[in-house]
This record gives structure tokens, C-alpha cells and sequence, in this order.
């Protein structure tokens, strides 16, 4: 019933006492941005398919330090960070610093094993790079990321985004394109010039991140927040809902990939609209992120960076006079080699995943 690497079959139905319990930090579903729901519903599923049950979430932004009782408490067999873009910079950047403290947490205080994955690593302090070498398993969205782990002695493998493998995208794939469909970027300048160049060639423009509800109601309830926040800086802090066992996944989700495979082009500040675009083969010019994150997805994935500018406001400009040619065979070919092997790290990945836990644990 067990393949040779310790992994049982998707087909095989699991009682719910055989599931390992697994808590995932860095729950990044819930803000609607399309991409990261992709990716958080392809780790669900795949550490489901392994025999692992994700039964714990921690927000996005959220600091585990001040609750690390709460996580004492947490009944989790291991613990999982979704790096996402979020552990760079780490000497300005909070986040960076206490997603890598988890890895030393879990193994001092929890005695579970960790993971890191999905991440790109860039510009960390030594406090980190400690802290990182504590994690049981690290899975990297780049080979760069890889190679700068390698060159501080840390051992890392390298599985694609999570997002290129996301199970429902086969139902955007193949759809005939036209027009233009733009996206944003991190970076709030650059952002208004990519909807001011929608506008002018009428082009369908979509944020990553859903627009804010602005109606009366909306502003009532944003009220409301405001004033419960001033009201808890005077008694304990409440955690938002830990345990659940689905990702939700917005209506904003199925808008936003309706929109990108209805189209022709695609131009973007964005990742993950990158990577979307990649699984469904729509040609599009990107403007770099806060990382040089896409120019290491795509030096991965197609073997260059024509298709990438720089992240200042000026190289808009030059993208946007640069309208995206027709994938050739060679780009197509390459697409197709790095995402089938990317399915057969991904499985890998999750099968280790699995091991190493079963290894903390025998009786699992």
C-alpha cells in the first residue's frame, strides 16, 4: 500500500486517525490575492495527498513571539513557514526575522520538526541564516535562492512556486486571448502609471489584491475595527481563528484568472501574475518587484530576462513601449520541461516532508 519513498497513494482513503496534524505559518489565503490562494491551496492538497492534515493556520503579518505559549498548546505533529516573498531584508524587516525564529522555536520548545518552503531568500543577517539552518527540510521557489543558501553552508532544493500547480487552473488553460490585461505592483508609483497605461489602450486592469469594499457599510464596519483595536491595547490580545481544514478561496480568484486567460498580453508588477501567466502560456512584459524575485523565476524557467525591467518607476517606460511577443518553440519548450519536472519535485517534496516526520516520530 506505501510507494518506496514512504508516501501512500492519493487513491488510498485515510482514517482520520492515520493524518498527521500539520500547522501552517504564514497563512497567506485570506487577504484573496489570487496568486497566493493558488499556492495555499496546492500545499493543503499536497500535504493532504501525503497523509498530512493542515489543522492549524497562522496569519500573514501576524508575530508569533508574543504567543508562543498559544503555540506551545497547538497540537501539531510539525510545523510548516510559507516563505513566500516574505523573508528578505531581514535587518529592516520584521517579518523575515520571526518567520526564521520559528525554525529554532519548534526545535527547543515544541520538539516537533520544521520546513521552510515555497520562499525566496534574499539579503539575510547571520541571526537569520542560524536560524534558518535549524528547519528540517528547506524547499526553495529558485535556484538562486538555492545557490545564496549554498553559499553560507545550508542545504536547500529547489521545487517551483507553489502557484504553477494550483488544480484548478486547467480550466483557464487554452482559452483563446484578446486585448491587454494589466496588473499592479508592489510599489505604489509604479502601480498608478500600470493603470493609467490600461486606461489609455482600454485594457482590463486588475490589482493582485481584491479592492477594498468602499460603501457606507464598509466604512461602518471599518469603524468598528478601529475602535476594538483602540480597545484592546488595554486588555489581552485576541488570536484570530487558528483551526480550520479548508482554504478559502475568493470570488475575486475565479474574476481575476477569467480575466488573464481571456487575454491576449499580459503586463505586470507581479510574481504571481508572472507565474499564472507562465502555466497558462500568455506572453506578458514584467517590472520588477521589491527582490529581483521574477528575474530569478524566469532566468528558472525560461534560461533569460528579456521579458523583465528594472523596479524603478522609469523602467515602466521602457516596458510599456515593449508589447509582448508570441512565446516561440524554444520558450514553450522550455515552459512545458520546467513545469513537469517542477510536479515531480513538488511530489518529492511533500513525500520528504512526510518522512522526516515519520523519522521525529516512529509511531506515526
Amino acid at each position: 500500500m506505501r510507494r518506496a519513498h514512504g508516501g501512500l497513494r492519493p487513491s488510498v482513503k485515510l482514517r482520520h486517525e492515520d493524518l498527521m496534524n500539520v500547522g501552517i505559518f504564514n497563512d497567506t489565503a485570506l487577504k484573496g490575492h489570487p496568486g497566493t490562494q493558488a499556492v495555499m491551496q496546492t500545499l493543503v492538497a499536497g500535504l493532504r495527498s501525503e497523509g498530512m492534515r493542515s489543522t492549524y493556520f497562522w496569519p500573514s503579518g501576524l508575530d508569533w513571539r508574543p504567543h508562543a505559549q498559544v503555540l506551545k498548546e497547538a497540537k501539531i505533529d510539525a510545523l510548516i513557514v510559507n516563505g513566500e516573498g516574505s523573508i528578505h531584508n531581514s535587518e529592516s524587516r520584521p517579518r523575515a526575522r520571526f518567520l526564521c525564529e520559528l525554525a529554532t522555536f519548534a526545535k527547543e520548545h515544541l520538539n516537533i520538526p520544521s520546513f521552510l518552503l515555497n520562499c525566496t531568500l534574499y539579503r539575510l543577517r547571520a541571526q537569520e541564516l542560524d536560524h534558518i539552518r535549524n528547519f528540517n527540510g528547506i524547499y526553495v521557489r529558485e535556484t538562486s535562492s538555492e545557490a545564496y543558501l549554498g553559499q553560507h553552508g545550508i542545504k536547500s532544493t529547489f521545487v517551483p512556486d507553489l502557484s504553477f500547480f494550483e488544480a484548478d487552473l486547467h480550466r483557464w488553460r487554452g482559452k483563446p486571448g484578446a486585448g491587454a490585461f494589466v496588473t499592479d505592483s508592489v510599489f505604489h508609483e509604479i502601480s498608478t502609471k500600470l493603470a493609467d497605461y490600461s486606461r489609455t489602450v482600454k485594457a482590463t486592469f486588475l490589482p493582485m489584491d481584491p479592492p477594498k469594499d468602499t460603501s457606507l457599510k464598509a466604512r461602518h464596519a471599518k469603524l468598528v475595527r478601529s475602535y476594538r483595536k483602540i480597545l484592546a491595547k488595554y486588555r489581552s490580545p485576541k488570536l484570530p481563528e487558528l483551526t480550520r481544514q479548508e482554504v478559502p478561496k475568493s470570488e475575486y480568484f475565479d474574476k481575476f484568472l477569467t480575466e488573464l486567460a481571456g487575454a491576449e498580453v499580459v503586463v505586470t508588477g507581479r510574481l504571481h501574475t508572472v507565474t499564472l501567466a507562465l502555466a497558462l502560456r500568455k506572453p506578458f512584459v514584467a517590472i520588477e518587484s521589491n527582490t529581483p524575485k521574477i528575474a530569478y523565476v524566469l532566468q528558472d524557467a525560461l534560461g533569460g530576462v528579456d521579458r523583465i525591467f528594472g523596479s524603478s518607476s522609469e523602467d515602466v517606460a521602457e516596458a510599456l513601449s515593449r508589447m509582448p511577443r508570441e512565446f516561440d518553440a524554444i520558450e514553450l519548450n522550455a515552459i512545458d520541461s520546467y513545469l513537469a519536472s517542477g510536479v515531480v519535485a513538488k511530489d518529492q517534496m511533500f513525500a520528504e516532508i512526510r518522512q522526516q516526520i515519520a523519522i521525529h516520530d516512529p509511531g506515526r
